[in-house]
C-alpha cells in the first residue's frame, strides 16, 4: 500500500510541475493562449487534485486501521494536507 501512496504522490508532484509550466506559458503567451489555456490548466489541476485525494484516502485508511504505525503516518498526513493547501493558493 505504501508503494501505491508513493507513486500517487510522485505523480501528483509531476502534475504540479506541469501545471506550473502551463501557468507560466499562459501568462507569458498572447491573448489566444490566455483565453484557451485556462481550461487546460483547470483540467490539469483537477486531475492532480483527484490524485492527491486518492493518496490521502489511502493514508487515512491506513492510519485508522493500524494503531502501531499512527506516529509514522501522522507526519505523512500533515505533509499531504499542506501540499493540498498550497495547491489552492
Amino acid at each position: 500500500m505504501w508503494r501505491s501512496v508513493g507513486f500517487l504522490m510522485s505523480f501528483a508532484v509531476v502534475g504540479e510541475g506541469v501545471a506550473l509550466i502551463a501557468y507560466i506559458v499562459i501568462l507569458g503567451g498572447g491573448k489566444q493562449k490566455r483565453e484557451s489555456g485556462w481550461k487546460i490548466l483547470c483540467g490539469i489541476l483537477f486531475l492532480v487534485g483527484m490524485i492527491q485525494c486518492a493518496g490521502m484516502a489511502l493514508i487515512v485508511s491506513f492510519h485508522l486501521s493500524d494503531y502501531r504505525v499512527r506516529r509514522k503516518t501522522g507526519r505523512i498526513f500533515v505533509a499531504n494536507y499542506c501540499s493540498d493547501d498550497l495547491r489552492f493558493f
